[in-house]
């Protein structure tokens, strides 16, 4: 397994190629096409193709596995798939305040503070922090179908593609300006709306209340102590569990129609041939609700594909 490791500059290179570790990889690709209609009027042609792929990585020459290489699906960890995404282990959220809770690596949701008091994990020391699998980045499942079917010059084609087997992160909740509840320069994700307002919304949704930098620090900081690094709970739920989504989908790419005119009318223009073809991409999608209409198969996405019709006419002197 060739990757590419940072060195120091002092070598003349930022990167060099080295031998990361072995991984065993396995798969199969199938296709197929076939012609169930073929007439003097009319054809159908269907293809379609599969491929499944899995790789598991037997050893790896790095051995300092970090949290943020997990949490990036960047880390080299034994027995894992390459690609295998971790994230902090979301619990829920508070009944009292609407802000996320989160589970230790022991176990534990609340910790007893200075005073004495059980208060919940809105934040974590980096040494405590608890990561869970969530799935591998790459689907494992991808194909495609093809159809076309033509009559006399008249001819209908589209496109599908699909996978199955993976896992995205959702986009951010907090993200980096976690102080502020807007940015009127960006906007606001529509999950907003079925946010927790009051005691008992921790039932049906796991999108957490506005986010008040002045209430959150009362009820959420740990006293500080040498040594100890505190992981923020908006840090947390941005890369937690509940925004994971599974990027399953099934897309239309293209579809198009396409008329060839007889030449016995184009020869009277002068022509060999002409050909009037409507194209229309990325009609739909079909996907997790979670995904909120953005495209699961860009990493993080934010928005959705962006439909597009064009009509095309070919002219041949």
């Amino acid at each position: 397994m060739i990757m590419n490791k940072d060195v120091s500059q002092s070598n003349g290179v930022q990167t060099v190629k080295i031998n990361a570790g072995k991984v065993d990889n396995s798969g199969v690709e199938i296709g197929l096409n076939v012609v169930p209609v073929k007439t003097k009027d009319w054809d159908f042609t269907l293809g379609i193709n599969y491929s499944y792929n899995q790789n598991k990585l037997i050893f790896a020459n790095e051995t300092m596995v970090t949290n943020e290489d997990k949490l990036a699906g960047n880390a080299l960890v034994v027995g894992d798939a390459l690609g295998t995404l971790y994230s902090y282990d979301f619990v829920g959220l508070n009944h009292d305040t609407g802000y996320p809770v989160f589970r230790d690596m022991n176990g534990g949701t609340t910790y007893i503070n200075d005073d004495g008091e059980e208060v919940p994990n809105y934040t974590l020391w980096s040494d405590e922090v608890n990561l869970v699998k969530s799935g591998v980045a790459t689907a494992p499942y991808q194909g495609g179908i093809n159809i076309s079917l033509g009559w006399k010059g008249l001819r209908l084609s589209g496109s599908f593609t699909y996978q199955m087997g993976g896992y995205n992160r959702l986009s951010a909740i907090y993200g980096s300006a976690s102080s502020k509840v807007y940015d009127p320069m960006s906007n606001v994700t529509k999950e907003y709306a079925n946010r927790w307002r009051q005691p008992g919304d921790e039932e049906h949704t796991d999108i957490p209340v506005l986010y008040n930098s002045r209430v959150f620090n009362s009820i959420a900081l740990r006293t500080y102590q040498t040594g100890k690094t505190e992981v923020a709970g908006t840090t947390m739920y941005d890369n937690s569990s509940a925004r994971i989504a599974k990027t399953d989908f099934l897309k239309m790419r293209s579809l198009s129609l396409n008329y060839v005119i007889p030449e016995k009318i184009i020869s009277h223009w002068g022509l060999t041939q002409c050909t009037l073809t409507l194209q229309a991409t990325n009609l739909f999608t079909w996907a997790s609700k979670k995904w909120e209409g953005s495209d699961p198969e860009a990493a993080f996405a934010t928005t959705p594909l962006t439909r597009s019709y064009s009509l095309n006419l070919n002219i041949t002197f």
